[in-house]
């Protein structure tokens, strides 16, 4: 009786450590996946630092073309970019995977913001994304890209345009070691196009953890 019951203990033991484990696992991919749009920089020029990390900034300097007219899409058109490339700070052990679209929401609002969804700003806002890869063989991949678009007013100034972005099926399968997304706004409109970060704007990536490499054979031993 007394062995019966130490086996159970210990078979109950090496249960509760598993499930620890895959807790764990579990709490480290949602982590990697769920990335905020940050900017801790001191401003929007020579000065910024825009990045993605795990957690929403709280006093995250949002960049983006604030004009009048249709000067922003002008100098868009001209080639003359205001985008604003976000990347990860450290490394990433994902597989892509083609069938899964990367998803997220960007979160534009006007000069003046008055009770939300209010605010200054009006007309056409467009957002163009680009999602970039480094793989482990140090290969530079575009996974997708996607353009959001929007029509403003005082009533409805505040932007949250949620987006599903499909993946390259050319680029299934890599290991990807690190991830940006270049975020260009731009548009015919006036007083709007501000970039509103600390958890506003954030990128969803719903790949799993990449298998480890397996070793290489060696000749001696494989004859």
């Amino acid at each position: 009786m007394r062995r019966h019951a130490v086996a159970r203990i210990f078979g109950l033991v090496m249960v509760l450590s598993m499930l620890g484990g895959a807790v764990a696992s579990a709490e480290n991919y949602n982590a990697q996946r769920m990335l905020f749009l940050r900017n801790d920089g001191a401003d929007c020029g020579a000065n910024a630092r825009p990045h993605l990390a795990n957690a929403p900034g709280t006093n995250d300097l949002g960049c983006g073309y604030i004009g009048g007219g249709p000067f922003g899409e002008v100098f868009t058109t001209a080639g003359v970019s205001s985008a604003k490339v976000y990347a990860t700070q450290s490394p990433l052990n994902l597989q892509v995977d083609a069938a899964r679209n990367i998803t997220g929401r960007m979160t534009i609002t006007p000069y003046v913001q008055g009770p939300a969804p209010t605010g200054s700003g009006v007309g056409q806002i467009i957002v163009d994304l680009t999602a970039t890869t480094v793989t482990d063989k140090g290969e530079a991949l575009t996974l997708g890209t996607q353009r959001l678009t929007a029509t403003a007013n005082p009533a409805t100034s505040r932007q949250e345009l949620d987006f599903s972005m499909p993946v390259d099926a050319a680029t299934d399968g890599a290991t990807m070691r690190e991830f940006a997304l270049t975020v260009n706004i731009r548009g015919i409109h006036a007083a709007h196009g501000f970039h509103q970060l600390n958890g506003h704007s954030f990128v969803r990536l719903p790949f799993t953890p990449a298998p480890a490499p397996q070793p290489e054979p060696d000749p001696d031993t494989t004859g």
